[in-house]
């Protein structure tokens, strides 16, 4: 930005050099995000009958007035996809725990925004956090990063070779309207709205239900997968690997925007 110089000539003949300042041009204001209801319950908490104002939630619908919502994986749920923002809602049934307290049915409400552009699928997770320091968002937004961050590429199958899209995953922090989920801080991390003041891998599992996941320990869904282990699974806990199926309604919602049928999109991960 630059300012304008010219000459003034006043009465008499005399010049006086008048520096003008340059204005700034024009650019309007960006438009507002769009707000968001907010979060209806969390996901992995204890699941009752579903409140009626949950039904909108419910992307597959169909079920009758009171009844517990369909027991769906994330390859089968149905969801909405509207300007990028993803819709749905999920449940677990988990038997076969030590604690016989935990074996019962867990589901709630997923969200979160999916965009592509020519290089890369970028998965973004709004959050709102009340009562949360700076430190303890970073630590968070860190764990959540480095299990989740440019772990994965999206495939996508093309008469020239299949094309490979990484997928980069961040967390932001923003107002409740705006949120896909709101956490509560407690003393240390219990499920996927409820986080410890540390960032540690438990963070990163959370994280994992938000992206539709369904827990990878004691028998969940028919499907038994034995105690907890650092090994098997970033879903069994937080210091194991992501692995495709941890991204498949990231895979989905991204062959919808491509328009393209989901079996030509894949998801490769790579070595965590």
């Amino acid at each position: 930005m630059r300012a304008w110089i010219g000459a003034l000539v006043l009465a008499g003949g005399c010049a006086r050099t008048v520096v003008v300042p340059a204005v700034a041009p024009y650019r309007p204001p960006a438009a507002p995000a769009p707000a968001l209801a907010p979060p209806r319950r969390a996901l992995f908490a204890p699941l009752g009958p579903p409140a009626a104002s949950d039904l909108d939630q419910i992307a597959h619908g169909g079920r009758r007035a009171g009844a517990a919502p369909p027991q769906l994986s994330p390859a089968l749920v149905a969801f909405t996809l509207a300007d990028g923002e993803l819709a749905t809602y999920v449940r677990q049934d988990m038997t076969g725990a030590p604690d016989a307290a935990d074996n019962q049915s867990y589901g709630g409400a997923v969200r979160f925004h999916v965009a592509l552009d020519a290089e890369r699928v970028l998965v973004t997770l709004r959050i709102h956090a009340e009562a949360v320091t700076m430190a303890s968002w970073a630590r968070w937004r860190g764990a959540v990063l480095t299990r989740w961050n440019d772990r994965a590429a999206l495939t996508v199958a093309a008469p020239d070779g299949a094309r490979r899209y990484p997928i980069v995953l961040d967390m932001v922090w923003v107002g409740a309207a705006r949120a896909h989920q709101e956490v509560t801080l407690v003393a240390r991390t219990l499920n996927m709205t409820e986080w410890g003041p540390e960032g540690d891998a438990g963070i990163a599992h959370e994280v994992g239900h938000m992206l539709g996941n369904p827990d990878e320990y004691n028998t969940v869904d028919g499907i038994t997968y034995g105690p907890e282990s650092y090994t098997t699974s970033i879903m069994a806990i937080g210091y194991g690997p992501t692995l495709p199926r941890h991204y498949e309604l990231v895979r989905r919602a991204a062959a919808r925007i491509l328009a393209v049928p989901e079996t030509a999109c894949g998801i490769v991960t790579y070595d965590n």
